[in-house]
């Protein structure tokens, strides 16, 4: 009954508080579903298509019978099936772009790792083909739609005819796979012979570093081309590549929940607080009729359990609808076709424990009713009271009188106004980092294209092995719309036992993506530049010699690299170092960089007449980096729209509560200074400006530490992946118009609570 009638006497201030809860529920649920979900899904999609624990994939050029028998030693289990790994130019969307495709016969036998068909019909008609369902997410392609592949200056037009999925493809570590025809398989096989690979997928390997080392020492000449294939992927770096950034997402609206649950709490405990000392002679009549404090404190329980527990349950309905808006951006980055549903017993389990932290924290608010006896209470707690504290003297002020009584009254409840900086330091914190995150994922994407550490070209031309590489490059260099070009290719090599990915480069000064987190790129043919993860798992710094290749040549290592660039482990090595480990290693690769104002599209077309005899593809980098980077983008640029709606939404909810919640506990003061002669603007102006000082103070705070924090945060989140910093670009302009509009939006709600006054007379003021 006191719970109930409590709740019926502050019914606004109630609903908003339940509005608070319910959007810290919201995010909590959706957070824990897509953390728990999303990962199960694959991991169910994977055993579901009895996925293998590794799929090798080698060019069929270097496939014998040893390599055959060397895997079939080192697997519990293995099979074995052609593939054609295409280099092809696609559309993809408004674009035309490079892609890799392993292309596969539909009628080949599997038992595991097998593939299903999530659309459409398979492509057993001429000219048909079956596609990754990335391909209709980012793509735009549609059923029944022409896909065009050209490939080595031959055309192949496609009817897509189904959407497959298949665990190893997409993401970061694997092409895309397609499907087609056995008789269309064979017309593709005898077109481009030089692509045929085979496709090994094996259970039970022990040692995968060791079955790598073995595999390039079956096959010394591997690797000296950019077509001899190897390719060794295992389940767990396809699951990191195509579920890592929804992790990431979930993690971060789960902790942004869980902030919220915190503002949610100290706005309890301060309601709480504020009732009991407000109401303490209500409570004394209460003890004096029988209640007991135990009972008293019990109807707060009841009273703030209730609102949680009815906030909580009801949050289950706005967390269904997000699931799929959210799947959907999920999607084009993993090309995974999750279709989530809410887990009830998830969302129960959440709201039971966000509804017991919500009784807990009421317990213990509540608790200094015991310490209230009926005599001290029905005295209106008078005892408790000191009279000697007095921070602004009026008489003695040379401030304005409203500015006075407005700092005064902040000075003397500290505690409230602590709680208000507390809680706007923490919004502020979150709506800083959530402002940048949108910056740098949807107006200036430099550092989303510079976490990678790749590297930027506009163009990457392979040429034929058997040209004169050095004239074409000077050529190409001499071309007006060039501003410069050179050879930047990779190879494997082995440093220190471990399969490593080696990135050559005549000149790296000339490098436009500048990864380096310590020391510097080589520059001498005798240097090396290790990834931080490969130095780390080596136990190497900068200054250390290391011995590389057959002939045990040593290299001193002069600077590690951050990013991804060739996966974790890679190095960089000049053209002349590499070829002292692999004399026979020639560089094919020329990355282009053009003057500001070509177009680079308009650039390849002209390539490919002048040097299309003389190439093997000419590829639009940047509009590869591009879509790549813009899949990351778009799964950060929602993330942090939908933390700023929501910690925007908290301000909003908590002033709204605090300020109410104001007005009424000193409705006798108001209607004191009402009645002497203050206008209702002055009392309105007198607790906006109680409230600003607090706000002001929290929000510069936590704009600040937001600023200073979210690149710290961001490199402890991505240093597993071998990016150590960030380096979001914080635009003080954006930082700075967000604080503005959280403080111009504290001050308007103040004022429009405050509106309230206005229609209240001095004596009902004084006598409510």
């Amino acid at each position: 009954m006191l719970a109930g009638a409590n709740i019926r006497k502050t019914r606004g201030q109630m609903v908003f508080l339940a509005s608070l809860i319910l959007i810290a529920s919201t995010l909590l649920i959706v957070g824990l579903t897509v953390l728990l979900g999303f990962g199960s899904y694959f991991d169910q999609t994977a055993e579901d298509l009895n996925t293998s624990e590794a799929r090798i994939m080698i060019s069929e050029d270097h496939f014998s019978d040893e390599v055959e028998q060397f895997l079939r030693d080192q697997s519990s289990e293995i099979q074995i099936n052609k593939g054609l790994m295409l280099p092809v130019e696609l559309y993809w969307g408004d674009s035309f772009i490079s892609e890799g495709i392993l292309v596969y016969d539909l009628a080949e036998n599997r038992e595991i790792s097998q593939w299903k068909l999530v659309d459409g019909s398979l492509a057993e008609g001429s000219g048909a083909i079956n596609l990754p369902n990335v391909f209709r997410i980012d793509a735009g392609y549609e059923l029944g739609d022409t896909i065009a592949l050209e490939m080595q200056h031959q055309t192949h037009n496609f009817i897509v005819e189904g959407y497959i999925e298949n665990v190893y493809s997409g993401g970061m570590a694997a092409s895309h796979s397609a499907f087609v025809s056995s008789e269309l398989f064979e017309e593709l096989q005898d077109a481009h012979p030089e692509q045929k690979v085979k496709v090994i997928y094996a259970n039970g390997i022990e040692d995968f570093p060791e079955l790598q080392l073995r595999l390039t020492e079956l096959m010394p000449d591997l690797g000296m081309g950019v077509f001899d294939v190897i390719s060794v992927v295992d389940l767990q770096a396809i699951a990191m590549g195509r579920t890592m950034m929804a992790e990431m997402a979930s993690i971060m609206l789960t902790i942004v929940a869980f902030i919220i649950v915190a503002v949610s709490l100290l706005v309890v405990r301060f309601k709480i607080s504020n009732s009991i000392e407000d109401g303490i002679s209500n409570i004394g009549s209460l003890q004096a009729i029988g209640y007991t404090n135990r009972q008293v404190s019990l109807s707060f329980v009841a009273q703030y359990g209730l609102i949680a527990a009815t906030a909580t349950l009801l949050s289950i309905v706005p967390a269904h609808f997000l699931l799929s808006p959210i799947a959907d951006v999920l999607a084009g980055q993993s090309g995974l076709l999750w279709q989530p549903n809410i887990d009830l017993a998830l969302s129960l389990l959440a709201a039971s424990a966000l509804t017991a932290i919500a009784i807990a924290c009421a317990w213990l608010s509540a608790r200094k009713v015991r310490k209230i006896t009926p005599v001290q209470a029905l005295r209106d707690g008078s005892s408790n009271r000191s009279f000697k504290r007095n921070p602004i003297a009026l008489d003695r002020t040379q401030l304005p009188l409203n500015v006075a009584l407005s700092l005064k009254t902040a000075l003397q409840g500290i505690r409230q106004s602590a709680m208000m900086a507390t809680i706007l330091i923490v919004l502020s914190f979150v709506a800083a980092i959530a402002i940048i995150l949108f910056y740098n994922s949807a107006i200036n994407l430099t550092a989303f294209e510079q976490i990678p550490g790749i590297e930027r070209s506009d163009a990457g031309i392979v040429f034929m092995p058997e040209e004169d590489l050095e004239v074409l490059l000077a050529e190409i260099n001499a071309h007006e719309d060039v501003y410069f070009a050179q050879f930047f290719d990779s190879n494997l090599t082995v440093i220190g036992d471990t399969l490593t990915v080696a990135f050559t480069m005549d000149d790296f000064s000339r490098r436009v993506t500048n990864n380096i987190y310590s020391g510097s790129f080589p520059e001498s043919e005798n240097e090396v530049a290790l990834s931080v993860l490969l130095a780390d798992a080596l136990e190497l710094e900068v200054g250390d010699e290391i011995v590389i290749g057959d002939d045990k040549i040593p290299f001193e290592v002069v600077g590690t690299a951050q990013g991804m660039e060739g996966g974790s482990f890679f190095a960089y090595f000049t053209t002349d170092g590499m070829q002292k480990i692999n004399p026979n290693y020639v560089p094919l690769l020329a990355h282009v960089y053009l003057n500001p104002e070509v177009d680079p599209a308009d650039f390849i077309r002209q390539m490919e007449d002048l040097y299309g005899d003389q190439t093997i593809m000419i590829v639009d980098m940047a509009e590869i980096f591009e879509i790549g980077a813009g899949s990351f983008a778009a799964i950060f640029s929602a993330v942090g729209i939908a933390i700023l709606v929501a910690s925007t939404l908290v301000v909003v909810m908590v002033l709204y509560f605090v300020i109410a919640s104001s007005i009424v506990r000193r409705s006798r003061e108001l209607g004191i200074q009402k009645a002497i002669g203050f206008t209702t603007k002055d009392l309105m102006s007198q607790i906006s400006m109680n409230f600003m000082l607090p706000i002001l103070t929290g929000t510069i705070l936590g704009t600040i530490l937001g600023t200073l924090a979210l690149n710290p945060l961001m490199s402890m989140g991505l240093s597993g992946m071998g990016v150590m910093t960030s380096n979001m670009i914080v635009s003080l302009g954006w930082v700075i118009g967000t604080a503005a509009v959280l403080l111009l939006l504290a001050y308007a709600i103040s004022m429009l609570v405050t509106w309230r006054i206005r229609k209240i007379s001095a004596y009902s003021l004084v006598t409510e």
